[in-house]
């Protein structure tokens, strides 16, 4: 499976609001990288395809129920769980069950952290 670079994992870090209370926007970030949005959404879409490889394995098995509303922030549980199963901190991308080991989660609450925060980023596009 491939981890994130740091710069991807710095990325979804600020994209996601993982360690601020808000997330930045793509105009935000492209500010601070001196770039332009584009290459920023780029670089959100290399990342999340690494993470969409683990996770196509497992939603072939699991059908979950959404339990949020688009829009809804993510819960600082929820940025917990996201920065240990992208390996954000650490750079290693980890399996559902270690994060919800790791978390001490579920590990519905894993994965809903995670479509949550996905459906949200695909829903502003």
């Amino acid at each position: 499976m491939p981890n994130l670079t740091s710069k991807q994992r710095s990325l979804l870090r600020e994209l996601f609001g993982l360690e601020q209370e808000q997330p930045l926007s793509l105009e935000e970030l492209a500010e601070s990288r001196n770039t332009t949005p584009q290459n920023v959404r780029a670089l959100e879409r290399r990342a999340l395809r690494r993470i969409d490889v683990r996770r196509r394995r497992i939603t072939r098995r699991v059908s979950p129920i959404m339990p949020f509303k688009a829009g809804e922030p993510l819960t600082s549980k929820e940025k917990r769980i996201l920065k240990t199963l992208w390996g954000i901190d650490d750079g290693i991308l980890k399996e559902y069950l270690v994060t919800a080991f790791l978390c001490d989660a579920t590990f519905e609450e894993v994965f809903c952290a995670e479509t949550k925060a996905l459906f949200t980023s695909r829903s502003e596009t």
